[in-house]
Formats: structure tokens, C-alpha cells, sequence
């Protein structure tokens, strides 16, 4: 089980590497054919066998979702200061998760949006709207506001984003969720 608030797996691997028998023992990099430096699994499942399976699959995610954009013409806009985040849209502020907001203070999430399972996600740097680079807020196509949009949200954002990262394609995936900034906010950079 993926625990977003902590921003990792509170659970082991369900199934361990294709060609690794089910034993116990403390090899924490088992998961990665013991070779964390060269294998990924951003799934849990199994990892991409090489970085150039990483780039694929986030390509084929690039592809696909270049073509549905039109879910996120649904989403709020970021406030440009934190400040100005209404109580009844947006979650409480909560410290950025530097993995995947690096620089960032604080980010905020909008309120589930009645018709879909995307939320928008923003975040801050003393206060101030993040409109560019790796530590700005990112739409999600399944907000994690509850167990199932929770999962969709590992499966759908999280997997790419871990998928682009690992093949250095993050532009990639910042060209699918790009971070918002249609209020036109002084452009802010981490």
C-alpha cells in the first residue's frame, strides 16, 4: 500500500522480481534484480528491466495522454498566494513532499470536483504560487482523496512521473500535467 501523506509504500512488494523465488531474507534491493543504480519499480509490481524500458513506458504515457486534456480545463486555478487558498476549495497547506516538489514549502489540493477524480494540485515557496520547474504542484489525473482515487493516483501519476524521472524524460510528463499558473501569477521557480 502506497502512502501518499509519507510519500512511500507502507507494505512490502506483493510480488517479488520475475525469476526471484518468494523467500524471506533483508535484501532491501531484491526488488531491483539487485541493481538499484540500473532498475526501477515504480509500480511495485516489477521493475522496468533497463532505463530504455522506463523511457518507453513513458512515452507510450506521453502519447496517451496528449490525446485527453480535456479533463484539466475542469480543474481551479492555483492562487497565486497561499494566503489566498479558500478553505472550502482547497486542503489545508501541507509541508511539499521534496521527491517530487523539490524547493517547494507547502502545497495545497483542491477539493474533490463533483464529475471527475482529477484534483489540481499547487505549490509554494514563502507563500508564492510555484508556476515553473521541478518543484511546482502538477495536476493529478486521480486526486487522492479516498482509497480507490488514491490508487489510481500511484498508478496514473505517480508511476509516470517515476517512470519519466528514471529515463530523464520529466519534460515529458511536465508537458502532460503542466503546472498551473492560469490566473497569471509572477512566474515563480525551485
Amino acid at each position: 500500500m502506497y502512502e501518499p501523506k509519507l510519500g512511500r509504500f507502507t507494505t512490502r512488494d506483493p510480488l517479488p522480481p520475475q525469476g526471484f523465488p518468494v523467500i524471506g531474507g533483508l535484501n532491501p534491493y531484491v526488488y531491483a534484480y539487485n541493481n538499484p543504480v540500473n532498475h526501477i519499480d515504480p509500480s511495485g509490481m516489477q521493475p522496468p528491466s533497463t532505463a530504455t524500458d522506463a523511457a518507453n513506458l513513458c512515452r507510450e504515457w506521453h502519447a496517451k495522454e496528449m490525446k485527453q486534456l480535456g479533463w484539466l480545463d475542469k480543474l481551479p486555478a492555483c492562487p497565486c498566494n497561499l494566503e489566498c487558498a479558500d478553505s472550502g476549495s482547497w486542503t489545508a497547506p501541507e509541508n511539499a513532499n521534496q521527491t517530487y516538489h523539490p524547493g517547494a514549502e507547502k502545497c495545497i489540493r483542491s477539493k474533490p470536483i463533483l464529475g471527475t477524480a482529477a484534483g489540481q494540485q499547487c505549490c509554494y515557496i514563502s507563500g508564492h504560487l510555484i508556476t515553473v520547474g521541478p518543484g511546482a504542484g502538477t495536476p493529478d489525473r486521480y486526486a487522492p482523496n479516498g482509497f480507490l482515487t488514491t490508487a489510481n493516483h500511484f498508478a496514473s501519476d505517480v508511476v509516470s512521473f517515476e517512470n519519466c524521472k528514471a529515463a530523464g524524460l520529466l519534460s515529458l510528463y511536465f508537458e502532460a500535467r503542466p503546472p498551473n499558473n492560469s490566473t497569471g501569477c509572477e512566474p515563480v521557480a525551485t
